[in-house]
């Protein structure tokens, strides 16, 4: 399963860092499912600051490609968005506390 992971996104190298141990412990966890979060695949777009649509446009077209989405973290507007479309296109969305350790 391509599991897309849903993560607060912004130019905080401490916030990428969370997102890298996230995707870390998934990994261990499933071993058997591939994750992408878009934070450490776009981060290089990111720190450009470009438009916040062009870049989820670029979310979209990997959440297309995926099986279901996980969310980590408190409900943000990056996140709501996701979460619109995930939506729209019938994607299953679990909730995911993060585990500080």
């Amino acid at each position: 399963m391509v599991v897309y992971v849903s993560h607060k996104i912004n130019k905080n190298p401490k916030t990428l860092a969370r997102a890298k141990k996230i995707v870390s412990r998934l990994e261990f966890k499933y071993p058997l499912d591939s994750f992408y979060c878009p934070e450490i695949a776009l981060y290089h777009l990111i720190e450009k600051d470009v438009d916040a649509d062009f870049l989820l446009e670029k979310q979209k077209d990997f959440m297309d490609l995926c099986d279901k989405m996980v969310v980590i973290g408190n409900l943000c507007n990056s996140i709501k968005r996701e979460l619109d479309y995930a939506d729209l296109i019938e994607m299953e969305v679990e909730w995911l506390e993060y585990e500080k350790h």
